[in-house]
């Protein structure tokens, strides 16, 4: 039998599966949400706003995560498959402290 010898720089693991990516961007935006109405939450107990005023500030807040978050996920999502993939979701996992799983982890409200 032939024994065929690989170098670590032939041996890869795989990259991560869209599911992965998928799962990350779910995370960000559950961390998101939970921030946004956290805070919202916050600032009601201390300041009255009408109801009106209280949608357009919610509303304004996702806005202003949507664009900050959105670029990281459309990346981590382009990325999925690749095998750039495991390095963009490592990295934005411990930039935003997310356990896979746990999506609540790493923040406090």
């Amino acid at each position: 039998m032939e024994r065929v010898l690989m170098s670590a720089s032939t041996v890869t693991a795989p990259a991560p599966q869209a599911g992965e990516a998928a799962e990350l961007v779910a995370s960000l935006h559950d961390r998101m949400t939970h921030v946004i109405d956290s805070e919202v939450a916050r600032l009601i107990r201390r300041v009255s706003f009408t109801p009106a005023t209280h949608t357009e500030l919610a509303t304004a807040l996702n806005r202003i995560a949507d664009a900050l978050l959105g670029p990281v996920c459309a990346r981590v999502s382009a990325h999925a498959g690749t095998p750039d993939a495991d390095r963009y979701v490592t990295a934005a996992r411990e930039l935003f402290a997310l356990t896979p799983g746990r999506p609540d982890t790493g923040w406090t409200a």
